[in-house]
């Protein structure tokens, strides 16, 4: 009996043991890697959080753009005029809605294709040369509060007077609820597609967004205004089209 007693015991430790063990795990895979800003010099350290900052400020550019053209991030330039194409989530009365991964992916893609901007326009007096010494990576992940963007961009600095820095990671979030706000727009597009006739604006009233409706003929274009976003001091807004025959 004894023996039964100290074999049960062993085996509840090692369960123990390994559910703490998978739980540490876990915990260490949903942490973002980050850099030991700390251990660079000084002037290297003001030269990481330039290109930090301008990488923060390109991404709100292209969430900012993302949610004027309805998840498109293209613009239309012409030698008078600049607009924005605006993606249709309806058309001909049939949803058509991006999925959010496609989205994800598009905004990562853009970042990584003009991320060296950041990197040419670096002012500093001691600088000598900034070059990319990778290959760079961004993932974008659209969640209920935030989006999280993690930069792989490894680049080598060297100043006058000082031993070469190199550094490549950049991890923050953007106060913005963009998966909350997408799953609104693929559900108000969901019920026009399933009855354009006798869908009610009353159904707006069950989300917290602000909803507006600019409607034409065969074409309505809505806006969702997050107040719970915030974007440069601003509530986020995504727009999107809705076509329901010829456009007018």
């Amino acid at each position: 009996m004894r023996k039964a007693q100290v074999t049960l015991f062993i085996i509840l430790g090692t369960l123990v043991l390994l559910v703490a063990g998978l739980l540490l795990y876990a915990s260490r895979v949903a942490e973002p890697p980050t850099e030991d800003v700390a251990r660079l010099p000084a002037q290297a350290q003001t030269v990481y959080q330039e290109v930090n900052h301008c990488i923060q400020t390109l991404s709100e550019d292209y969430l900012m753009l993302m949610g004027m053209e309805g998840g498109y991030l293209l613009l239309d330039i012409q030698p008078t005029r600049l607009t924005f194409p605006l993606r249709d989530w309806l058309t001909d009365g049939k949803a058509d809605i991006p999925t959010i991964e496609r989205l994800e992916q598009d905004l990562a893609a853009i970042l990584e294709d003009t991320i060296d901007y950041c990197a040419t326009n670096v002012t500093h007096p001691n600088l000598q040369s900034l070059t990319p010494s990778g290959d760079r990576h961004v993932s974008v992940t659209f969640r209920d509060n935030d989006v999280l963007v993690r930069v792989n961009y490894p680049l080598r600095a060297t100043f006058t007077g000082e031993a070469e820095s190199a550094f490549a990671l950049h991890t923050f979030t953007l106060p913005v609820r963009m998966r909350h706000i997408l799953d609104i727009a693929a559900d108000i597009t969901r019920a026009n597609a399933a009855s354009p006739d006798t869908f009610s604006p009353d159904a707006f009233t069950t989300y917290d967004v602000d909803v507006t409706i600019r409607p034409g003929t065969t074409y309505w274009i809505y806006s969702l205004i997050d107040y719970n976003s915030d974007l440069r001091g601003q509530p986020y807004q995504f727009t999107f089209g809705q076509h329901y025959g010829e456009k007018p």
